[in-house]
């Protein structure tokens, strides 16, 4: 059964409500995407970290320009992530607006979008050590204090949940469009 074949008539609730998701997504792909660009192309860019001998500030100019554009991806690296998983919101979107409810397509989708905030979460548990061991090796900063406290915090753990929920709806979806093949089949 292809995807054409389980798509029925547009609810015109579904298609508001996947206008707004499609709003939201795409709101959110805008401001990662400012979040990156103002980081590569501002003259003010700071960043403090809390370092063994107290806090430390780096402004632009502390850095070489190879250091810069480091720096700007390490710390950008969730940002990208969170751009390739609302990707798949605004795909899931248009195919929700098309009368696509359980179709194979949706559960990739949704998938794809599950590892992208898997990916959101990985990110940003890595960001403060990564920035550590570059940082330090470059001999920038002092070791930041306490990297593992610094590293996972509330909005990780509620990412990385968020992705494993996903995960198991689009298993769920799977199987439910799987029991209904089958019962396709035998009729």
């Amino acid at each position: 059964m292809t995807d054409e074949e389980t798509t029925g008539p547009v609810d015109k609730g579904i298609e508001r409500w996947s206008g707004v998701l499609m709003l939201l997504a795409l709101a959110s792909m805008a401001f990662s995407t400012y979040a990156i660009s103002d980081a590569l192309l501002s003259d003010d860019f700071k960043i403090g970290l809390d370092t063994t001998t107290g806090i430390r500030i780096l402004t632009r100019a502390d850095f070489s320009l190879p250091q810069y554009m480091t720096v700007v991806l390490i710390a950008a690296s969730s940002d990208v992530c969170m751009v390739a998983a609302m990707l798949q919101i605004v795909l899931l979107a248009r195919r929700f607006a098309k009368g696509e409810i359980l179709t194979r397509g949706v559960v990739a989708c949704l998938q794809r979008f599950g590892w992208g905030l898997f990916a959101v979460g990985i990110a940003e548990v890595a960001l403060f050590p990564t920035l550590n061991v570059y940082l330090v090796g470059q001999e920038l900063i002092d070791p930041i204090k306490d990297v593992t406290a610094a590293a996972i915090g509330s909005g990780t753990l509620t990412s990385m949940m968020a992705a494993v929920l996903v995960m198991v709806i689009a298993k769920i979806f799977r199987l439910g469009i799987r029991l209904r093949e089958d019962a396709d089949l035998t009729i």
